[in-house]
């Protein structure tokens, strides 16, 4: 028998310490840009909350006029 060579522990690229995003930063420093950031988050969120609420009370008001016929 033949001996198999051994194997090699091939290693991805070298993990570096965890980097803060800058956008975090700004949000926990509270800067300017950082309550922008905040203000478009809530922004967005409404609006997507009342588009939702919006389709589900099309949908439930569709069904109720479908079962009452």
């Amino acid at each position: 028998m033949t001996e198999r060579p051994q194997r090699q522990r091939v290693v991805l690229a070298h993990r570096r310490g965890a980097r803060m995003v800058r956008t975090r930063v700004e949000v926990q420093e509270q800067t300017h840009v950082g309550d922008a950031l905040v203000r478009g988050l809530v922004r967005a969120q409404l609006g997507l909350a009342l588009r939702l609420a919006a389709v589900v009370t099309l949908a439930v008001a569709g069904i109720l006029v479908l079962s009452a016929t």
